[in-house]
């Protein structure tokens, strides 16, 4: 079957034309010049560029490029050039950066006949570097790079709400591979003029940076510096204001490994969340602050963001520089010995004992809960409100994991809860969900072939005020949905005959948010322990 001339210009001809309609106050003067470039080029140098836009550059061989919609394609990179959104690339070092490896061997063969030409293809690329200018040999290709500047990701931005999507969305929804629920759309973004859009863009790519740079483990100092600077502005929008908060963090742990607790320092007091505080604590702990660490520990105890903080305050102790142990309270402890199967993780390993001694243990952790609130609550999650779905694209309401997901829907979320709790809402209105919607994309499932039968098992082990509890735990703060459910869930097949065992192996302990979890399944009348497991 034949694909249509612009079947990959589409995507980026609806973006404009919504950006125009609905965000057009915040097209500024450069945005809106590019927008006259890319509008007055040919049909086939249009298509040629958001087939580039699709592929990873920046720089691209002119005699590679070969789309059937596009036909002649030097003519196209012409076009783009005369517009000013492509220009040629000089540099001989990443012109030669693009040759196959045929051609490095051919290149090293012509400027030195005779030679034995071998080795990986970085070796040879560093051999045709070191080539004299004057070497004789084939030429070296036509290589472009385009300077769409900051066009194309504020369209994005824009969109999408995000930098985390991109053009690719909509042809992956077309041909089928994913499929998005359709909401009625009521766009309204967090920005409010084209500078609070552009800060926002600028901290999306600083974040962007900052996270190369810490997974490259490259020292530069002076890049890290620079970053720093580029995430002074506070973005207005929450996105890229979480962005910012984790950049930080993982800068601030950059200064640690450079042997710069002030600098450490300065940095986590520029971010306001418990992992910070924590790690200010711990900081001023170490460096004999006592008393500093006191009276922030005291803040921490009084206005607790998370569980997790919770349990920090209440068990650090600043003098000593780390947490008391934790207590066991009433939740329950056994001690497993198992031996050791190489290639298998711990829980896996526990799985496989309960499986040998006739049980069914399935190994779920957040999958649970998660599953559970999204086949009760789809309808409800994926409803019209204003600002929470603003383009076609969303896997859930922008307001999913923010104060005020429960309160904007209180009303339908505690009917529903109802429903669940006294069995109008049953196993088969769950069920039912899976079947409509299977495939559809969604924050809370990720579509395993097994989901009906795993499903069921669990719908059919819980008793309903289980399932009510924790549907309206998670509906209370979605994010308890993502960390610390306990690893297995046994299950017996009838209703009440369900356990819960979070496993730790040796030096492995309890996080706040697991505690948390535990402690209420156990106050929802759900068996829940934990066991410890050491080899034999």
């Amino acid at each position: 079957m034949a694909i249509p001339q612009d079947y990959y210009l589409e995507p980026l001809e609806q973006v404009i034309a919504w950006v125009r309609r609905h965000h057009g106050a915040l097209i500024d003067a450069q945005l809106a010049g590019f927008l006259r470039s890319f509008e007055r080029l040919p049909r086939p140098a249009r298509r040629l560029l958001v087939r580039l836009l699709l592929r990873r550059g920046p720089d691209f061989r002119v005699d590679l490029l070969d789309y059937p919609e596009v036909g002649d394609a030097s003519r196209a990179v012409l076009a783009l050039m005369l517009s000013g959104l492509a220009r040629p690339v000089p540099d001989p070092c990443r012109r030669l950066a693009l040759l196959r490896m045929p051609e490095l061997r051919r290149l090293l063969t012509e400027a030195e006949p005779g030679r034995v030409v071998s080795g990986r293809r970085e070796e040879l690329l560093a051999c045709c570097v070191a080539l004299p200018p004057t070497r004789p040999g084939s030429p070296l290709p036509q290589v472009i790079e385009l300077t769409v500047g900051d066009g194309v990701d504020l369209l994005r931005l824009l969109y999408f709400g995000s930098l985390r999507q991109d053009l690719t969305e909509f042809i992956l929804a077309d041909i089928g591979t994913l499929r998005w629920q359709p909401v009625p759309l009521q766009p309204r973004l967090p920005w409010r003029s084209s500078e609070h859009l552009r800060t926002s863009l600028g901290i999306r790519r600083a974040c962007d940076r900052v996270r190369q740079l810490v997974e490259a483990d490259a020292q530069d100092p002076v890049a890290a510096d620079r970053l720093e600077r580029m995430l002074e502005p506070v973005p207005r929008d929450r996105g890229a204001l979480r962005g910012r908060e984790r950049a930080l963090l993982r800068l601030a742990d950059l200064q640690a490994r450079r042997g710069s607790p002030r600098r450490q320092l300065a940095l986590l007091r520029r971010v306001d969340t418990p992992a910070a505080r924590e790690a200010i604590c711990r900081l001023l702990a170490r460096r004999g602050r006592v008393a500093a660490a006191e009276r922030l520990l005291q803040r921490m105890r009084s206005d607790s963001r998370d569980a997790a903080e919770r349990h920090f305050a209440e068990r650090f102790e600043p003098r000593r520089g780390r947490c008391r142990p934790q207590r066991r309270g009433r939740i329950r402890v056994d001690r497993w010995h198992l031996s050791r199967m190489p290639g298998l993780g711990v829980e896996q390993q526990v799985v496989a004992a309960h499986g040998r001694g006739g049980g069914l243990a399935l190994h779920l952790e957040n999958r649970l809960p998660a599953m559970l609130f999204a086949l009760g609550f789809w309808d409800i999650l994926f409803r019209p409100l204003p600002g929470a779905f603003v383009q076609p694209f969303q896997a859930g309401p922008l307001d999913l994991f923010e104060p005020g997901f429960r309160p904007r829907r209180a009303a339908a979320i505690d009917e529903r809860l109802d429903r669940i709790g006294t069995g109008r809402y049953g196993i088969e209105s769950f069920l039912d969900v899976i079947r409509r919607h299977a495939g559809t994309v969604n924050p809370f499932l990720r579509w395993w072939p097994t989901e009906i039968r795993v499903a069921r098992l669990v719908l059919q082990s819980l008793s309903l005020p289980a399932r009510r509890a924790i549907c309206d735990r998670v509906a209370d703060a979605p994010t308890r949905a993502r960390s610390g459910f306990p690893d297995l869930t046994l299950v017996g097949g009838a209703p009440g005959c369900c356990e819960f065992v979070e496993v730790k192996g040796p030096g492995d302990q309890l996080r706040g948010e697991q505690r948390d979890w535990l402690e209420f399944l156990q106050q929802a009348g759900l068996p829940a322990r934990v066991l410890e497991v050491r080899w034999a």
